[in-house]
């Protein structure tokens, strides 16, 4: 894999990491104190939520570049870097690699018409040129390095940042709704080990998590607070073009459940309760269009996950990665969901275990590193939690919950929804870790949701039987009276 270490780690580039470290700080600084009162309750969570944000890019970083010799983050970031450099050579050079599109052309077609610009950029720098996700990747970090004069953890820094505000951003609109769950809200989006290390940096997953938040601080701004702010909605489309052009897989699985909420929080607001009645299968159409739309429009112009081609990858995915390759020396991270047929009834037939797998695999007995291990331990936790949730308050209630808190079903329905996708192709417990890294903060708010949830009542019912045994033992000496 490409690495260019006298590029991604010269001495003099933390003296500049250092300095945007400190412009970054007095920026959230500022924003924090014009934005959010003193008593404000999310206040307090701000600065060490981008804090751990930044030090998880730093972290991930120094770990790929230090110990493992390269990975994803130095080549989106050698990419990024063959772009600025063609810039700085010759803007006709930049503009062509900024603005190419070379996975549209035959094989050796744009080598044959830019033999130079070829051997010069792509053949020392550009690795990513023919991944057009990875590519786009690299686009929007070769913004970053024009401010950071192309450092590797300067941009970092910055891309970090630009994540967070987007998590912050999914933070502040679970908070709105559920005020009372600050700490533990915070909890769940911000400080879960595993999402603040791979969600950060130079990665793809830091970037469509953070426009993911933002995306769903928008939808909940302007479809459901109707705050028609003409930014909000240029944020929002820009978010579904970013997050459409790295991973469109996240979209589809976001859309229809996001229609749904917006749907069912318009039809609450009716007052008329046969318009209201009539409203409900009004959403059940538009949730099943907006699937299908979603998954028509979001397979265009993607192999990978087109209509046509994402049962017969998922299974290619899974032949290949359990095959004796990988499980050769008995220390292989690949994971078995058994056989299926590329068809749709045999895909769905998956959906439980691939699920399971997602939310809560590797187990402890799997484990087969010291970074597997700590995921095990993680996903050990989150299994406890659920297990204890779901057996307290049993399936009928915990379906119940669903059905009547809009939030919560967008949040959850949207969470498995993405579980099984990723569950589905991953195939091998290093992808995964990263994968799932969008669902999980969306899962862990609906546990915490639904713990409140029933606690309230349980308090509620708690505090009725005391009032009714007070009332009883009152009326005795209201008869003596």
């Amino acid at each position: 894999m490409l690495y260019r270490a006298d590029i991604m780690l010269r001495p003099e580039d933390f003296i500049l990491s250092l300095i945007w470290l400190v412009i970054i700080l007095a920026a959230g600084f500022a924003f924090r104190n014009s934005r959010y009162a003193r008593n404000d309750p999310s206040r307090k969570y701000f600065f060490p939520a981008l804090l751990l944000k930044i030090l998880g890019g730093l972290s991930m970083g120094a770990v790929y570049l230090l110990y493992y010799k390269g990975g994803d983050t130095a080549s989106y970031f050698l990419t990024a870097y063959g772009i600025h450099k063609a810039f700085q050579d010759s803007w006709e050079a930049g503009w062509t690699f900024l603005t190419a599109s070379p996975a549209s052309y035959k094989p050796g077609e744009w080598e044959s018409r830019h033999t130079d610009l070829y051997y010069t950029y792509v053949i020392h720098y550009i690795m990513y040129f023919k991944d057009p996700n990875a590519y786009f990747v690299s686009r929007i970090v070769f913004f970053a390095t024009l401010l950071t004069f192309a450092n590797y953890f300067a941009t970092s820094i910055i891309v970090s940042t630009i994540s967070f505000l987007g998590v912050w951003g999914l933070y502040r609109t679970f908070l709105y709704e559920f005020p009372q769950l600050r700490k533990q809200l915070a909890f769940a989006i911000f400080f879960v080990p595993s999402v603040w290390f791979w969600g950060s940096g130079l990665l793809k997953d830091s970037l469509t998590f953070g426009f993911l938040g933002l995306l769903t601080y928008c939808v909940h701004q302007v479809a459901i607070r109707r705050n028609y702010n003409p930014f909000l909605i240029l944020i929002s489309i820009l978010s579904m073009y970013v997050i459409y052009n790295i991973k469109s897989y996240i979209l589809f699985s976001f859309l229809p459940f996001a229609l749904l909420w917006v749907g069912f929080r318009w039809r609450e607001r009716i007052t008329n309760g046969y318009i209201r009645l009539a409203f409900t299968p009004f959403l059940a159409l538009i949730f099943g269009a907006g699937s299908y739309v979603a998954l028509l429009r979001l397979s265009e112009g993607s192999t990978k996950y087109s209509l046509d081609n994402v049962l017969n990858t998922a299974y290619a995915s899974k032949v290949d990665l359990t095959s004796s390759y990988y499980y050769a020396d008995g220390k292989g991270s690949s994971y078995d969901i058994g056989d299926f047929t590329p068809t749709p009834a045999g895909v769905l037939s998956k959906l439980p275990i691939c699920v399971v797998t997602t939310l809560f695999r590797p187990f402890l007995f799997e484990s087969r590193s010291a970074l597997m291990l700590i995921s095990a331990l993680e996903n050990t936790v989150l299994l406890l939690f659920f297990l204890r949730l779901f057996f307290r308050i049993g399936i009928i209630r915990f379906f119940k919950l669903l059905s009547t808190q809009s939030i919560l079903f967008f949040s959850f329905g949207f969470s498995i929804s993405f579980a099984f996708m990723v569950g589905l192709s991953s195939g091998n417990f290093g992808n995964l870790v990263r994968y799932k890294i969008p669902c999980i903060p969306f899962f862990l708010v609906s546990l915490v949701i639904m713990n409140y949830l029933i606690e309230r009542e349980r308090k509620r019912l708690l505090q009725l039987k005391i009032d009714k045994f007070a009332a009883l033992r009152a009326a005795p000496a209201k008869a003596l009276a």
